[in-house]
């Protein structure tokens, strides 16, 4: 009778091994290319546009971020703003892994005062790649704080108008503008 019961327990743990081999075979033949594949799919980190990308900026601006990634979709984008010894940081989780968003982005509540400013923002997307962490997109610039509106100066002498026809002034601002001109 004992030499059953010892004969079914070696059949058991032999039944064991197999499964543990049969197992470990799928695995590898069906687990790591998988995985290396999940890995591999999406190496393309995310377009990533600011509007301005650069120059004169009021504390009031707002930067425009475009992000896109049609592979993956996009996970997150953190904006920050560094002035000397002040930093500001911002981050924007998507929930729902859009390929494409617009952000807008307000420099005011950075408290920044005139000068230099250094804005880095980095987008991620929801690719597997990076061991899970995704692909990375950075842009960096520096922009240069202005709070003092430009001083316009007229320099014509006399008035250059005439009754129902037109007129002329001739006028000079203090600094470089986006636009000027003159309308009544």
């Amino acid at each position: 009778y004992n030499h059953i019961y010892l004969f079914n327990e070696t059949r058991m743990v032999t039944m064991r091994l197999k499964i543990k081999r049969i197992l470990l075979l799928a695995l590898v033949v069906f687990g790591i290319p998988a995985a290396l594949f999940l890995y591999f799919k999406d190496r393309t980190p995310p377009v990533l546009e600011v509007t301005p990308a650069s120059g004169f900026v009021s504390p009031e601006a707002k930067l425009e971020i475009t992000m896109q990634d049609p592979d993956s979709g996009l996970r997150m984008v953190t904006i920050q703003v560094e002035q000397g010894n002040n930093l500001t940081q911002d981050t924007k989780h998507f929930e729902e892994y859009p390929t494409s968003k617009k952000v807008l982005f307000s420099l005011k509540p950075s408290d920044l005062s005139d000068g230099s400013a250094k804005v880095t923002i980095t987008c991620t997307d929801k690719s597997l790649a990076r061991f899970g962490r995704g692909n990375v997109s950075t842009f960096e610039a520096e922009f240069s704080i202005d709070s003092k509106p430009p001083v316009v100066e007229i320099i014509s002498d006399r008035v250059n108008m005439r009754h129902a026809g037109s007129g002329m002034v001739a006028y000079r601002v203090s600094e470089g503008v986006e636009s000027s001109g003159v309308s009544v």
